[in-house]
C-alpha cells in the first residue's frame, strides 16, 4: 500500500510544479500509470483504474457547451 501511496505522492509534487508544460504534466501522469500498473496490491489496482476510468481521459474538459 504505501509503495502505491508513494506513487501517488511523488507524481501530484511533480505535477504541482511551477514550471510544469501540458508535455511535461502528461509524462507525469503516464510515469504514474506505469508504475502503478507494475504494483500487485489491490490499492494500487484500484487507484489506477480511478485514473483510467475517467471520462475526462484523455484531457476531455468541456466548460459549458465549450469544449477546452
Amino acid at each position: 500500500m504505501s509503495e502505491s501511496l508513494e506513487i501517488t505522492e511523488v507524481g501530484a509534487t511533480a505535477l504541482c510544479r511551477r514550471d510544469v508544460t501540458v508535455s511535461k504534466s502528461e509524462k507525469i501522469f503516464e510515469y504514474v500509470l506505469k508504475k502503478l500498473a507494475e504494483e500487485t496490491g489491490a490499492i494500487s489496482q484500484k487507484l489506477l483504474t480511478a485514473l483510467t476510468d475517467r471520462d475526462l481521459w484523455p484531457c476531455e474538459v468541456s466548460r459549458g457547451s465549450q469544449q477546452l
